[in-house]
């Protein structure tokens, strides 16, 4: 079984019961001194990438999780969303199955595999900003009146 992905400090900070410490009441190693802040979109990314990246990226950034350094993740993200896309309207379109042109009997349409295979990589990429309901939760901030005496708490 494949051991998790370590959370970045910044994530187990926000859940942490006191400063410094994660929900565990573990020290947290401080974060290396990245200057914090949302890369920008390339000029050509296609329509539908560009509405991802505007839709996350002003949360992630209010959230302080963003570096222009994360620029690459962030376009990769952006690029499988616009491909997910493509191929989910193409299997709209045509249905899950196509005639082959070759032999004219029914097939799996490739563009479903594309839809699978985009999403399973969307999902992945989703939970590495912390963007499902399960990854959400790893950015929920303690209570407000949470004072962080207590270790178990949370």
């Amino acid at each position: 079984m494949a051991t998790p992905t370590p959370r970045p400090a910044k994530l187990k900070l926000l859940n942490g019961v006191s400063p410094g410490r994660d929900s565990g009441g573990r020290l947290v190693k401080p974060p290396p001194n990245f200057e914090r802040g949302c890369p920008e979109p390339p000029a050509d990314l296609g329509a539908e990438a560009l509405a991802e990246w505007e839709r996350i990226t002003p949360g992630l950034d209010r959230l302080n999780l963003l570096k222009p350094e994360d620029y690459a993740a962030l376009l990769q993200h952006c690029q499988t969303w616009q491909t997910y896309i493509t191929a989910i309207r193409e299997v709209r379109a045509e249905g899950v199955t196509v005639l082959n042109p070759q032999t004219g009997c029914p097939r799996r349409n490739p563009a479903l595999s594309a839809a699978e295979t985009a999403g399973a990589q969307l999902l992945a990429s989703c939970r590495e900003f912390g963007l499902t309901p399960s990854s959400e939760q790893q950015l929920a901030a303690a209570p407000a009146d949470d004072d962080g005496s207590d270790p178990f708490a949370g």
